[in-house]
C-alpha cells in the first residue's frame, strides 16, 4: 500500500469475512499500523476474508479497495492401507496405513460388499473382526486440518475362509 499526502501515516488494516453479510462491520486487525504490515504470521483457511486498510493523516483519512483473500486447503499425499504380512493372515486383523499429509486423524468405515458373517471395524483402531467365512470390505480416511482436504482410501478386501476362519487374501480395489 503506498500512500501519498502529508506523513506521518497510519495504517488500520481490517477483515470481513468472505460470506459477511451486508452491513457486517470489519474486524480491525492488530499489528504493526506501517503499510507492509505483515498480518499473516501462518496462513490458513480462516486467514480468508476481504482485506481493506484505512490509512489517516494530519488531513484526514481515505479507506482503500477491497481486496479478497481465498485459501484453499491442500491435497494430502496418498493414503494406503498397510497389507499384512504372511504372518498376519489368521483370524484377526488390525489395519494401518501410510502416507497422507497433515494431523488429522484416521478413521475406519466398512464399505459395501462384506459378505463374512459378524463383519466389522472399529471406527479407531482398525481392528477388523468377522464370525466366519466371506469377505470384509472397508476403507479409512483421513480428515481435513488446516492445512490439507480429507482423504480416503480406496476399498480394501479381506476374503475369510475355513474354520476357524482364517484370512486367505487381500486386494486393494482401484478407483
Amino acid at each position: 500500500m503506498v500512500a501519498n499526502g502529508t506523513p506521518p501515516f497510519n495504517y488500520q488494516w481490517q477483515r470481513l469475512p468472505l460470506n459477511a453479510a451486508p452491513g457486517t462491520i470489519p474486524t480491525i486487525l492488530p499489528g504493526p499500523q506501517y503499510a507492509t504490515a505483515n498480518l499473516i504470521q501462518t496462513v490458513e483457511i480462516k486467514s480468508s476474508g476481504i482485506y481493506s486498510v484505512i490509512i489517516t493523516n494530519v488531513n484526514g483519512s481515505v479507506t482503500s479497495d477491497q481486496v479478497i483473500l481465498t485459501v484453499i486447503r491442500n491435497t494430502q499425499a496418498a493414503l494406503v492401507i498397510t497389507s499384512p504380512t504372511s504372518s498376519a493372515l489368521n483370524a484377526s486383523y488390525v489395519a494401518s496405513v501410510s502416507g497422507g499429509s497433515g494431523g488429522g486423524s484416521v478413521t475406519w468405515a466398512l464399505g459395501t460388499g462384506s459378505t463374512a458373517p459378524g463383519a466389522a471395524i472399529d471406527q479407531w483402531t482398525g481392528a477388523v473382526s468377522f464370525t466366519g467365512p466371506g469377505t470384509v470390505v472397508f476403507h479409512a480416511t483421513k480428515a481435513q486440518d488446516a492445512m490439507y482436504n480429507a482423504s480416503s482410501t480406496p476399498d480394501f478386501t479381506l476374503t475369510i475362509s475355513g474354520l476357524p476362519p482364517t484370512i486367505t487374501s487381500f486386494t486393494v480395489t482401484v478407483i
